[in-house]
């Protein structure tokens, strides 16, 4: 495993929660800081196993898209600014989906999908007593819901495709619309986390398996990941609450085999563990 020095900014504060928000990187972040007693809010999200693909019970919180991240957080705070019949998407008679959420989750009646709306912003509003806030991005390749003007979360089903096939339209994100958002998202975790609080952003390293862009998935994968890249390093360089965590390094650069699972998509726990190791020994110095 690829051993890369790390110049820490900042520590993490071992009195005050961590907020995690991002791809399905951040469930791993989490389930390690978990192991060593931190406090993580969104951790507290769990949904039945009837409502979801994985074996993850808050893997709804699934963030992809940079605009999603920044979305979440100011509907926490300031509310919804669409309503949510205009939000949610219907993928069948009476079943509907939240796009803003993990998109793999299984449509439920609407008033469910209000529950499960409502129960991750009161979770993301623990931000207000967050020290830290660690943000995984994932995909630069997002959606627009053109009747709404929002970003979503990830890609469209096919049944909700096939009944509205006008209303969304694939963007692929360029460095400064990237830049643009993350620079929002800073001034909302300014202005509602804890006094003083930090932020620790990475590039996942989990690639996609498929892309809508019309390139090789390979090439289209490179590009997200690199642009996101880029996007962080110029964040953090603006910011010293900002540090950037190379994760995504750690994972590419160690041989691939080693890397990731048999699917070529996941990280291998040996890995992850590895790497929450190097965040603990250099931003939480006063744990053994």
């Amino acid at each position: 495993i690829v051993d890369i020095a790390v110049r820490p900014g900042f520590t993490i504060p071992r009195d005050k929660p961590v907020m995690t928000i991002g791809s399905c990187f951040a469930r791993n972040i989490e389930s390690h800081l978990q192991g060593l007693g931190f406090d993580l809010p969104m951790t507290s999200i769990s949904i039945p196993a009837d409502e979801r693909v994985s074996a993850t019970a808050n893997d709804i919180l699934n963030k992809y898209s940079v605009h999603s991240i920044e979305n979440e957080i100011r509907w926490a705070f300031e509310g919804l600014d669409v309503e949510p019949e205009r939000l949610f998407l219907e993928t069948a008679e009476a079943m509907w989906l939240d796009p803003q959420l993990a998109p793999n989750l299984i449509p439920a009646a609407f008033e469910r999908v209000l529950e499960r709306r409502n129960e991750v912003m009161e979770a993301t509003r623990q931000l207000s007593r967050c020290g830290l806030v660690i943000i995984t991005l994932g995909l630069a390749e997002s959606w627009i819901d053109l009747e709404t003007g929002l970003y979503l979360n990830g890609a469209i089903p096919a049944a909700v495709l096939k009944r509205n096939p006008e209303r969304f339209a694939l963007d692929v994100l360029g460095y400064e619309d990237i830049l643009s958002s993350l620079e929002r998202i800073r001034l909302l975790v300014q202005t509602y986390g804890a006094e003083g609080i930090k932020i620790l952003i990475t590039t996942s390293p989990v690639p996609f398996k498929a892309t809508f862009s019309g390139d090789d998935a390979l090439v289209a994968n490179c590009y997200s990941k690199s642009v996101q890249r880029a996007a962080c390093q110029a964040f953090a360089a603006a910011h010293a609450d900002v540090d950037y965590f190379p994760s995504y390094e750690v994972v590419t650069l160690t041989e691939r085999g080693r890397a990731f699972d048999t699917d070529n998509i996941h990280v291998r726990p040996e890995v992850v563990k590895a790497i929450m190791a190097e965040v603990i020994r250099a931003y939480c110095p006063d744990i053994p």
